[in-house]
């Protein structure tokens, strides 16, 4: 569903056609795009073989996209 409302939104925003699971939240989308963006590098780090030693640090770090504490 999170994919979807990313996917739904980056089509709503270059053709216009909109979707159900489009996300209106400026902030929301800036979040979800970020942690998109951390996990798909992580992903890659991955695949090219680099070992991440602590999943914690993974954790803490989608953790605080995903925050709406506003500072």
């Amino acid at each position: 569903t999170w994919l979807l409302a990313i996917k739904d939104t980056r089509v709503y925003i270059a053709h216009g056609i909109r979707k159900a699971h489009v996300t209106d939240d400026f902030m929301e989308l800036s979040q979800d795009v970020d942690a998109l963006q951390y996990l798909t590098q992580y992903f890659i780090l991955q695949e090219l073989g680099m070992k991440i030693e602590s999943k914690q640090v993974v954790k803490i770090v989608l953790d605080n996209f995903f925050n709406t504490e506003e500072i």
